[in-house]
């Protein structure tokens, strides 16, 4: 009986360490490929369709389309062009502004500042790491491992989680567009949701390392 989620566990642990490691290390590869590079802005000038997909859900015919955003940038009077490396559901306004890093030797060849797959690698490596590590905690803790501690390491665990995992939504979310504000205008009602990971973490943390002092049985 403990052998599928065991299993389970490993590949959604293996699965996040893996995304983790491959955006961390092409992240340090461009980082250390354009250290030399000059930072301007680029501002947003089209699209063009990255992805989509069709199928029917619920006796309802859905199409989803990712879009690859492409921006301008001018260096001595002449534009060039850059285009994002992921697919974004969300289109900015014309001549929205985003921050680009671009070789002074070849200006044609720029990076993004903020977002870009390397960053939701990591992201997403994150939120599976720690998403799998909850489990192995709960399987500690049956087998006893926490039992002298006085602190509840699982609901600190979570609140801590619930921190990270409603930043990281907004962090992610605020990379692709141009401001917080926009942001909040973009996610509309649904900003609420990591709102409410954040608050409910941010009090859960509070109240079990300033207002317990035994941990709650379970």
């Amino acid at each position: 009986m403990m052998i599928i989620p065991f299993f389970l566990v490993l590949i959604v642990l293996a699965v996040g360490l893996f995304c983790l490691f491959m955006g961390i290390k092409e992240t340090y590869i461009v980082n250390r490929n354009t250290k030399d590079y000059l930072t301007t802005t680029a501002y947003f000038k089209d699209y063009e369709i990255f992805d989509s997909t069709e199928k029917w859900e619920d006796n309802n015919y859905n199409k989803h389309t990712t879009y690859r955003l492409i921006y301008t940038y001018k260096v001595d009077n002449k534009e060039y062009i850059i285009k994002t490396d992921y697919g974004s559901g969300y289109i900015p306004k014309i001549n929205s502004e985003r921050k680009i890093k671009y070789d002074p030797n070849n200006p044609s060849h720029a990076v993004l500042v903020d977002m870009n797959r390397n960053t939701a690698l990591i992201y997403f490596g994150i939120f599976f790491t720690l998403g799998g590590m909850t489990f192995v905690l709960i399987f500690l803790q049956t087998k006893g491992l926490f039992d002298r501690i006085k602190t509840d390491v699982i609901g600190l665990y979570i609140g801590i989680l619930f921190t990270i995992i409603g930043i990281g939504i907004i962090f992610v979310q605020n990379a692709m567009t141009s401001s917080f504000i926009e942001t909040i205008k973009v996610m509309n009602f649904w900003i609420l949701i990591p709102l409410m990971f954040i608050g409910v973490g941010i009090l859960l943390t509070i109240k079990i390392l300033f207002f317990k002092n035994r941990k709650i049985d379970k």
